[in-house]
């Protein structure tokens, strides 16, 4: 059986045209569109087909966030999380995945948890136990001691961590590797620089070296896997792309090398400006750590003016949140587009940011609306393209189809309400 979704207003991404002729969409069983045109032409081409009115929305490609953290839930502070069990942040990431999609983002990559949740939430998403988006997801990020990822960075030496993925030689970093893929990983993260939430150090420090990501990108590229590296310092920026990671995430502190390489080498950038905005806009008051405060107000202009080089030089741009970090919850993604505008991209850029370069980067099939793809769709009630707050804004007749199937709205829960 065909479905034809029809009277719609198609947001083409790919060809930056909002089609102003009525159309319409098929996709069959699987959720694969097999047909995209005006519509009395595709209504002609199925006549069988099982029809969907669109009642007059504008439709787009699922939203897709490159980096989130389901695990974790935007709270101030992690003293909140240290008191839950593993089953109890299993159960919470499943919440926040059910959320990210209602909220339309139909496919992330989390971007590193602890104990395997993330692969377990994927799987649990794809048998059909719970509803989320399509995932990729990274497993413990790689850390060196002392570094942005370690469990015991800013803790006394008494204190006793499990969870942690601490690796000091090439040889460590290759056995932890082997490690997360055996037991199902998507893609290896990688801590190549310090960070803005880690009190130990500094967003201006280098964390891994080259030949240490060297030795866990050969055993990802080994099994078809990609890598990824949190990256601020320039330092660890340039390490990370020595040793050949897919993307980067954040890149605070871009050199004019880094930017010419990542175009050379056809890698990804991760902006995630919605993390740093947040803990400034929140403050210390709110209960963030002061020194992480600080961290994010110095880095900031540094950070926009590095983005805003790289995208001019035209290094690709895919979306991310950070979704998880302090008062950046999960279902508030899209305020990330908000954000890529503020910076000064344009909307067409923002969207491609968010759907096509994102479905490039997670190899997942979706992204464009076009046969082959998976009918993973938004409908809006505005046009986006002349009113951008509707992809940020909840509406009754917002609509989310995930692989052909509709899913169920939650617009009435406030994200920061039910946050558990």
């Amino acid at each position: 059986m065909d479905y034809l979704l029809y009277n719609i207003r198609l947001v083409d991404v790919a060809q930056r045209q909002v089609r102003v002729e009525p159309w319409a969409l098929v996709w069959d069983t699987e959720g694969i569109i097999r047909d995209s045109g005006p519509e009395q032409v595709v209504l002609l081409r199925y006549p069988r087909a099982t029809r969907l009115d669109g009642k007059n929305s504008y439709v787009l490609p699922g939203l897709i966030d490159c980096h989130v953290h389901f695990s974790a839930a935007g709270h101030p502070s992690k003293w909140d999380d240290l008191t839950l069990s593993v089953p109890e942040m299993t159960a919470r990431a499943l919440v926040h995945a059910k959320r990210t999609l209602y909220a339309g983002i139909t496919s992330v990559r989390d971007a590193g948890s602890p104990f395997g949740i993330g692969v377990g939430v994927r799987r649990a998403i794809k048998h059909g136990w719970h509803v989320g988006p399509h995932m990729r997801v990274a497993g413990t990020p790689f850390s060196i001691t002392g570094g942005h990822a370690d469990p015991a960075n800013g803790f006394p030496p008494h204190i006793h961590w499990q969870g942690g993925a601490v690796v000091d030689s090439p040889d460590d970093a290759r056995r932890e590797a082997r490690r997360q893929l055996r037991d199902g990983v998507d893609v290896l993260k990688f801590m190549a620089s310090g960070g803005v939430m880690s009190t130990g150090d500094k967003s201006t420090e280098r964390g891994l070296l080259v030949e240490e990501m060297a030795a866990a990108v050969a055993e990802a590229k080994n099994r078809g896997k990609k890598t990824m590296a949190h990256a601020q310092a320039q330092e660890g920026i340039e390490n990370a792309l020595k040793a050949g990671v897919d993307s980067i995430e954040h890149g605070f502190y871009l050199s004019d090398w880094a930017i010419e390489e990542m175009i050379k080498r056809d890698v990804t950038l991760v902006a995630t400006l919605t993390a740093v905005q947040q803990i400034i806009d929140h403050g210390v008051e709110s209960g963030i750590a002061p020194a992480s405060v600080e961290k994010a107000k110095v880095a900031q202009e540094a950070h926009q003016n590095s983005l805003l080089r790289a995208f001019r030089a035209g290094v690709r741009f895919a979306m991310g949140t950070d979704a998880g970090t302090p008062f950046n919850y999960h279902g508030d993604n899209a305020q990330e587009i908000r954000h890529l505008l503020d910076l000064g991209l344009n909307i067409w850029d923002a969207l491609e940011a968010a759907t096509i370069h994102g479905a490039e980067l997670l190899d997942i099939p979706s992204g464009l609306i076009a046969p082959g793809y998976l009918a993973d769709l938004i409908l809006l009630p505005d046009n986006p393209i002349d009113h951008p707050p509707t992809l940020w804004t909840t509406s009754e007749r917002r609509q989310v189809i995930k692989q052909g199937q509709l899913v169920q709205r939650l617009d009435s829960i406030d994200p920061k309400e039910a946050t558990v």
